[in-house]
């Protein structure tokens, strides 16, 4: 970008010059009317000499000669001006393409920004629905064991026999065996979730920087050619 306004700020001037060359024109055209409109008034007039008819003639053909000198050095300058605007065109043509395309990227790593929190919200949802989950297993381990107990009671097993003792372990294990299975299948799609995430947020910064370094690249590539040209 540096470069871009290095090369804005060097075809500067030849625009100026491009403007001091149409002034000094137009004054030297302005001079060489006065001159002519002076001889033509002497010549009407009568009233001067024939040498100072031949003075104010000669005058006015020097004036009318610098007049086309002038008229052409204006000639050349607006050649010469033409050439600057049109370098300074095709730099801002090419920084507008650059800001274009890093706009563009921008839009795309916000896109991409966007759906990594949803991923991570979704992460941090499924984990906690897995710990809701295991929580009413646990509940529901509870239940059983308590259904169990009230059944042998009422069977008239005595509860501290090893028949009681033994199914409430079989269910506790079974508990245990789904709480786990619940609880590692909620880390492992968070951390799925997660990694989406991070790989999305990698992208989204590496559209945004790689359009950041091409429109430069570019930027400077089209100063470089201008400055070549002189």
């Amino acid at each position: 970008m540096h470069l871009a306004l290095a090369a804005v700020a060097a075809i500067g001037p030849a625009v100026s010059a491009i403007g001091g060359a149409a002034a000094s024109a137009g004054g030297a055209v302005m001079a060489a009317g006065s001159s002519v409109a002076g001889g033509i008034g002497s010549m009407l007039g009568m009233g001067g000499a024939a040498g100072a008819s031949g003075a104010a003639a000669s005058g006015a053909a020097g004036a009318t000669f610098n007049a086309g000198v002038a008229s052409a050095s204006v000639g050349g300058a607006a050649a010469s001006g033409g050439m600057s605007i049109m370098n300074m065109v095709q730099i801002g043509s090419s920084l507008s393409s650059g800001l274009s395309a890093i706009s563009g990227a921008s839009s795309q790593a916000a896109a991409l920004e966007q759906s990594a929190a949803a991923q991570e919200s979704q992460g941090r949802a499924e984990r906690l629905d897995s710990l809701r989950a295991a929580n009413d297993l646990k509940r529901d381990m509870l239940e059983v064991i308590g259904r169990q107990r009230v059944a042998f009671a009422a069977s008239g097993i005595d509860l501290s026999s090893g028949l009681v003792s033994s199914r409430a372990r079989v269910a506790t294990r079974e508990a245990d065996r789904q709480v786990s299975g619940t609880l590692e299948a909620g880390q492992t799609n968070a951390a799925a979730r997660a990694r989406n995430a991070r790989s999305m947020r990698k992208r989204a910064s590496s559209a945004r920087g790689g359009a950041v370094l091409s429109a430069v690249a570019d930027v400077g590539s089209t100063v470089a050619q201008v400055m070549n040209r002189g």
